[in-house]
């Protein structure tokens, strides 16, 4: 399950076609300009071929120049 930065959506993708089932929960940053992309931080192995991922948008949203 190497899916550790991923986009979200290319995680599932591919856990998918290995057979999982995948959950996920989505963690929120501290700072007031999270937003962006949802990439994996933690994908766990909950039980056969069943996995949970928890994933978070760090960084400015999508589509800005904004850079910190």
């Amino acid at each position: 399950m190497q899916v550790l930065g991923l986009p979200l959506e290319t995680a599932i993708a591919r856990l998918e076609g290995e057979g999982y089932q995948v959950a996920w929960e989505e963690t929120r940053s501290p700072k007031p300009w999270a937003g962006g992309v949802l990439r994996v931080l933690r994908a766990r192995e909950t039980g056969p071929k069943q996995a949970l991922l928890t994933c978070g948008a760090f960084g400015p949203p999508a589509g800005t120049q904004e850079a910190r």
